[in-house]
Formats: structure tokens, sequence, C-alpha cells
């Protein structure tokens, strides 16, 4: 089975970058934590760009996964039991000031999914070179790449599905995998 790490497909528009309103840098540093969050704050965000609307996965300054409802109800559909994903409620308000729902995908529980012999490493231990472990990612569909802001990792047939739904905004990049 192929994976992918899929982001937002990035434009050079600053103005299609959704901007906090009302909360900072604390909720991001949360997010990039291990455990269910009990208690999220109210989360929202303005959009700054009144010609494109924002696309199915929202870049967020901070580096939050922010999604649209079509974007979570497909990830839910095909995420396995050993997908550990706590959705957390927000809005994206337009500059035409609808409020438009979106949802910040948190991953409670962290794995190590990498081949670590066959990965490429920097000074600072983050992988420059992703190569995914075959057994350590076959029990997943949808997960996250450790230590990096805005990605999902998704199985392909996860990729099929957001495509064959016309979700705007996002880029596929297959990841090679290690036997």
């Amino acid at each position: 089975m192929n994976y992918f790490e899929v982001v937002w497909q990035p434009n050079g528009d600053a103005s299609q970058m959704a901007r906090p309103l009302g909360h900072g840098r604390e909720i991001t540093r949360r997010l990039a934590d291990p455990g269910i969050v009990a208690d999220p704050p109210d989360l929202k965000w303005v959009w700054g760009s009144p010609n494109h609307p924002p696309g199915d996965i929202v870049a967020e300054r901070n580096g939050l996964r922010l999604v649209s409802p079509k974007v979570r109800d497909i990830l839910e559909a095909h995420r396995t039991p050993q997908d550990a994903l706590q959705w957390i409620p927000g809005t994206v308000i337009t500059p035409d000031g609808s409020e438009h729902p979106h949802w910040v995908a948190h991953f409670p529980e962290h794995y190590e999914l990498l081949d670590r012999r066959r990965s490429t490493f920097g000074p600072s231990g983050i992988a420059m070179l992703i190569v995914l472990s075959a057994a350590k990612v076959a029990p997943h569909a949808v997960a996250l790449m450790s230590r990096y802001s805005f990605t999902f990792l998704l199985a392909e047939q996860v990729v099929e599905g957001l495509q064959s739904a016309g979700c705007r905004g996002l880029l596929y990049m297959r990841v090679p995998i290690a036997p």
C-alpha cells in the first residue's frame, strides 16, 4: 500500500492563510503534545482573501491542521481503530463576515512510523528524508508525520477518497516505504 504526506497547496499568496482570532501559539503548543484536549478553547480564524475561498485544508499561521467538514468526514470514514484522532471545532471567517465551520485535527498519540535506518536526519534530529517502516505504518490509514505541522500521513485509499470528493487546496506527496 502507498502512503502520502498531505498538506495545503501553497501558492505564494499570504492572504490565503488563516490568521488566528483571539488565540495564539499556546493552543498550537498544547496540540503538539500527546493526550486528549479535554477543554478546547473556542477557535476562530480570519481568512484574508476576498477572491479565493478557503480550501479543504486551510493554511493556518501557527501550524494547526485545519480542515473542512468534507475532509473531516472522509478521514473519519477511513481511519482505523489504531488511528487516534480528536476533532476540535473551529470557525473560519471570510472577508464578507460569513462563518464557515472547520475542524482542527489533533493526534493525541504520536507513533514512530519511520524506518530510522533508512531515513536521513538533520543536526536538529528532524528527518530530512523520510522513509516509512512498512510494519509500523501498516495498521494506520490516518496518522501524523511526527514533528511536522500542517501535514497528514494518509493511506492511498484515503487520498483516493479526498480526490473523488473533489477536495480543493491539497498537495499529495508519496512517501517512500522500506520493506
